[in-house]
C-alpha cells in the first residue's frame, strides 16, 4: 500500500510496509475511547490490528478489564488518518500494529498519518 523511510533506527517498521484494509481499532467505552498500550520506552500507542484472529485474541486477553471493548473496522487509509488526526487519546504518540503478534510493529503517528492521507487505494474487487 505504501512504503517510506520511517524513523530509521528508531522504529520497528521496515522501510517498506504494506497495510491491508480493513484493519481494526479497538473501541472502548471509557475516556480513552480506544485501546492504548504503553510501549517499553514509555510511549503511549494506539492499537491497530490487521487480522480478525488477532482482534479476537486481543479482546480475549483483556476480558477481565472493566471497559467494554469492541472492534471498529477501518476500511480505507483516509479513514484511519481521520481517526489519528481527530480522535487520538491525549498522550498517544505512536501506533502499534498487532501488539499481540509475533512481530508487533510501531510507528510514530506524525509519520504515519501523512502517508495514509496520500496513500493510493487498490481494490481486489472486480465488477463484471
Amino acid at each position: 500500500m505504501y512504503g517510506t523511510d520511517l524513523e530509521k533506527g528508531h522504529s520497528q517498521m521496515p522501510p517498506h510496509f504494506e497495510l491491508n484494509f480493513p484493519c481494526f481499532i479497538v473501541r472502548r467505552d471509557d475516556a480513552s475511547r480506544f485501546a492504548v498500550v504503553q510501549l517499553p520506552a514509555g510511549e503511549q500507542a494506539i492499537v491497530i490490528l490487521t487480522d480478525p484472529q488477532l482482534v479476537q485474541m486481543f479482546l480475549f486477553e483483556r476480558w477481565h478489564e472493566r471497559s467494554h471493548d469492541r472492534p471498529l473496522p477501518i476500511n480505507t487509509p483516509t479513514g484511519l488518518a481521520r481517526i489519528l488526526d481527530r480522535h487520538l487519546p491525549p498522550g498517544v504518540t505512536h501506533v502499534i500494529f498487532d501488539p499481540n503478534s509475533a512481530r508487533p510493529r510501531k510507528v510514530r503517528v506524525d509519520k504515519l498519518a501523512p502517508l495514509l492521507r496520500r496513500a493510493p487505494v487498490y481494490s481486489d474487487t472486480y465488477d463484471f
